[in-house]
């Protein structure tokens, strides 16, 4: 389970179901939280579609 509400993750927690913190603030912090997410699906196909994003929002952000 992925959530950013610390209560979700602390009640999450105490109920012994794994969960994951993420929160971004950037947009680098969003490039990690999805390459984050593509690891803990842990498929070849959400590794690539991750990797296909961040490169799609680099070239984007490069362009604004």
């Amino acid at each position: 389970m992925l959530s950013s509400n610390s209560k979700q993750v602390e009640d999450t927690l105490t109920a012994g179901i794994p969960i994951v913190k993420m929160d971004f603030q950037s947009f680098k912090d969003l490039q990690r939280t999805i390459e984050i997410t593509a690891n803990i699906i842990g498929t070849n196909d959400a590794k690539n579609q991750a990797q296909e994003f961040s490169a799609y929002l680099d070239k984007n952000l490069d362009m604004a």
